[in-house]
């Protein structure tokens, strides 16, 4: 019996590839949800102040966690395919190696 075997895992070269391909898939999606938060960042800035209710400190670390919440579900949902074309294109480069 080998060292693999008493484990249950193989060191082969499919499994590296399989927990590669995972890891560059979060990484595509967490670039993805640092993109969307950023453009909701930047769309929030187009929204004309109001003086409504007033933008305190708080308030707006606030609208920046609930921003980066909503951009880290749109990503791990459907997302807007920027992750998953960056996914496609960095892949190649790791199945040349």
């Amino acid at each position: 019996m080998t060292a693999e075997t008493i484990s249950g895992v193989s060191n082969t070269p499919n499994n590296v590839n399989a927990s590669e391909k995972k890891r560059l898939k979060k990484v595509c999606k967490d670039f993805e949800a640092i993109f969307i938060a950023n453009m909701l960042k930047e769309m929030r800035k187009s929204i004309p102040k109001s003086g409504f209710l007033d933008s305190t400190h708080g308030s707006d670390i606030y609208r920046s966690m609930m921003d980066q919440k909503i951009a880290e579900k749109i990503a791990n949902d459907k997302g807007l395919g920027i992750g998953e074309m960056l996914f496609k294109q960095l892949q190649k480069y790791s199945q040349d190696q």
